[in-house]
């Protein structure tokens, strides 16, 4: 028997903060180590003990080991390949998810529970949306990613955003939601919503992207200031991680806006994000930068 442990931490979550409970009041109460608290959270690798749900389920006022039972997956390791060749192929730019979409339409079936169910269906619809967003059907692309917000929150709207409680599926709907806004000319919207969501993520995978956004969309206004702020955040963030994909944009980024703030520093970033198309083999981000800085 598999478990879907990030959705059973994200439920684990929210239930801790509608008791107004922090890690560290709800170890302190109940005697579970903060660090076990906090990987049971993020959805570790571990099936949590039966003991420590059982303590933990005193305190929380509800049956952790019945609700974790509520998220079981008996195809958990289809569900998992199909989700990982679903993520590579959008970190590789690749977005003919026809494959992945129908396979995952074939998971959902009445034997499986309600919470995977909407798991399930959430990347459905954020994968069919991020296909019309390449497609250049934006109308298309925010009905598909604000159905998928809806799955957990029937009456959300995008007006609204800030009033509702995220898992880390959903933060990374709401950012591709943003990017629509973006395209649908409401860049004020766009822009508050993305640093929502750098301030709000309860996942860490995402950052790259929202930081590469954000120092963009800076650069763009002139908000240099902020336009650095992010894009260093970004790289720190991928070097910490040691995540190469997309690296040289952040170092990019980066670059423009240390030449724009008069910061001496912005050549060692170019040359930087340079060195990693060569090495990485970004030909066409490598004419792009060479051509901007030839005009600037």
């Amino acid at each position: 028997m598999y478990y879907n442990l990030l959705l059973f931490g994200d439920k684990f979550k929210s239930i801790r903060e509608n008791l107004k409970l922090t890690r560290e009041m709800l170890s302190d109460l109940s005697g579970v180590h903060v660090e076990t608290i906090r990987r049971i959270e993020k959805g570790g690798a571990r099936i949590p003990k039966s003991e420590t749900l059982e303590i933990l389920s005193f305190f929380m006022k509800e049956d952790l080991n019945l609700i974790l039972f509520d998220y079981r997956i008996d195809d958990y390791s289809l569900f998992k390949s199909i989700r990982n060749s679903l993520e590579n192929k959008l970190n590789e730019g690749n977005f003919d998810l026809s494959t992945e979409i129908i396979e995952l339409k074939k998971m959902i079936n009445p034997s499986i529970n309600n919470y995977n169910q909407v798991f399930i269906k959430q990347l459905i619809l954020l994968a069919e949306g991020i296909i019309s967003y390449r497609k250049k059907d934006y109308n298309n692309s925010f009905e598909k990613f604000n159905m998928a917000l809806t799955q957990n929150t029937p009456f959300f709207d995008v007006n609204d955003y800030k009033g509702y409680i995220y898992s880390p599926m959903e933060i990374r709907i709401l950012m591709n939601l943003a990017f629509v806004l973006n395209k649908l000319g409401k860049t004020n919207l766009y822009l508050e919503i993305l640093e929502f969501c750098i301030t709000n993520q309860n996942s860490t995978d995402i950052i790259d992207k929202l930081c590469h956004n954000l120092s963009s969309a800076f650069l763009r206004t002139g908000e240099y200031e902020k336009a650095l702020k992010y894009s260093k955040m970004g790289v720190e963030y991928c070097e910490e991680k040691l995540k190469v994909n997309g690296l040289h944009i952040l170092y990019y980024g980066k670059g423009l806006a240390e030449y724009y703030l008069n910061n001496n520093e912005y050549l060692k970033s170019i040359n930087k994000a340079i060195f990693l198309c060569d090495l990485f083999r970004k030909d066409d981000f490598k004419k792009i930068i060479l051509n901007s800085t030839c005009s600037t």
